[in-house]
């Protein structure tokens, strides 16, 4: 069987990343606290920044999230029960929508980490 997987909130933790550097860039280095939803896990929503604001937290954050982000509890083992049984497993993901190099950062840890088991790459490229 053919299996489609998201990386971000499947496979990583990086939505919890966001939240966290967020919340400090908010605090620290935009000196305010302008959450405007608690539950909001975007962090384009979750706060009243303007659109350079999110812009320049997401230029200056976004790759060390995605390196520093865990796995998912889980995630390793089920990846790799499903590969064992024979499936494919394709990633299907919007890294490298805003950064083409995120592709090849993504790859590498998977690499290194020993889940080079993904039969297919889905990334979104976006010329801007």
């Amino acid at each position: 069987m053919k299996i489609g997987i998201d990386l971000d909130g499947v496979v990583f933790d990086s939505e919890k990343d966001f939240r966290i550097y967020s919340e400090l860039y908010d605090m620290i280095e935009l000196n305010q606290n302008s959450k405007l939803n608690e539950k909001e896990l975007a962090f384009q929503n979750r706060f009243n920044w303007s659109e350079e604001e999110s812009m320049r937290f997401f230029n200056k954050y976004h790759k060390e999230i995605m390196e520093e982000s865990n796995y998912m509890p889980g995630a390793k083992m089920i990846l790799n029960k499903l590969k064992e049984e024979g499936h494919e497993l394709i990633i299907i993901t919007a890294r490298g929508g805003y950064d083409k190099n995120v592709i090849s950062l993504t790859e590498e840890r998977l690499k290194k980490d020993n889940m080079n088991i993904f039969d297919k790459y889905y990334f979104d490229i976006k010329d801007k």
